[in-house]
């Protein structure tokens, strides 16, 4: 027996000195094993409490403006200030209720049973200028499942039209190179976003050139600048123009027509070649196509 345990159990120097570090390695494993969850899971609950307030007070600004509500009788009154709240009750269980589409928060459109990536794609519709006009408008929407619109479609209903033109808030013209981000938003379909974004378009720009250029605004779709074109008017007015001879790469590459790889080019063109001596030799440098030199040349000032 002694034999039977001295010849299978018995070990050399370096094979004992290898199963030290094998325990060794185990234990470590062990300690790390349970020690992990410890530092990792932290059994602290967060307080939301204190920003019950901010987070209510924000709900309460994500307003629908064009709602209704029923009066008792089946007539359905318009509310301007209905919110989240308005469609769910005291277990934050949705309350269905005529509903318009347009401008509807997407924790409604959440509630109701569409995903948020699903709802954030219908606000994403509207902030390019779209808009709800008929039930068949919402049954398009390829986010819109058949099961999801039976479930909506005997609540929805639409607001009078509110953007059309109001002669009493739209003023009969705005001088597009000198009008406010204010006076914008008084012109039809021209919301907050979009007229921000056509002041600072002009500012890359340096000033319309035509009324036309509008159409280049991001979110500016060809409804509002259908309804707004008759409304808008350029003055005598001098665009900013670029010194293609003299303006260093910056000045070239903020401006919406040209870019980094074109203002490289200039400038490139520039060092081989010389300055530019007038509309026509920056034209035969090929720098740019036909129609973006078209759009261009009026920006340009060739004076050295």
């Amino acid at each position: 027996m002694k034999n039977f345990f001295r010849n299978y159990f018995s070990f050399n120097q370096i094979e004992l000195k290898g199963i030290r570090v094998l325990l060794i390695i185990l234990c470590v494993l062990i300690v790390v094993y349970f020690i992990t969850p410890l530092l990792l899971h932290k059994n602290e609950k967060f307080d939301f409490s204190k920003y019950k307030t901010e987070v209510d007070s924000f709900m309460a600004t994500a307003v629908v403006d064009t709602s209704f509500e029923d009066d008792g009788n089946n007539n359905y009154k318009k509310y301007s200030k209905s919110n989240y709240k308005d469609f769910v009750d005291e277990n934050d269980n949705v309350v269905m209720k005529p509903f318009d589409p347009n401008g509807l928060p997407v924790e409604i459109w959440i509630k109701m049973g569409l995903s948020e990536k699903q709802a954030q794609t219908i606000k994403n519709y509207e902030a390019k200028g779209g808009r709800f006009k008929t039930k068949e408008d919402v049954k398009k929407q390829f986010v819109i499942s058949d099961d999801f619109y039976k479930k909506i479609e005997p609540y929805i209903i639409f607001a009078e039209i509110n953007d059309e033109v109001n002669s009493e808030h739209t003023p009969l013209s705005i001088d597009v190179n000198h009008a406010t981000k204010e006076d914008f938003m008084l012109l039809n379909g021209v919301k907050d976003y979009l007229a921000d974004g056509i002041v600072k378009y002009r500012e890359r720009l340096g000033g319309f050139n035509n009324i036309g250029q509008l159409k280049e605004v991001k979110y500016l779709s060809e409804r509002i600048y259908s309804d707004i074109q008759a409304h808008c008017f350029i003055s005598a007015y001098s665009v900013h123009k670029i010194n293609i001879n003299l303006a260093e790469w910056t000045d070239f590459a903020k401006h919406p027509y040209l870019g980094g790889e074109v203002a490289t080019k200039i400038i490139d063109y520039r060092k081989k070649h010389g300055i530019f001596k007038n509309a026509d030799d920056f034209k035969r440098s090929g720098l740019v196509d036909e129609t973006v030199y078209v759009k261009l040349v009026p920006y340009l000032s060739f004076s050295h």
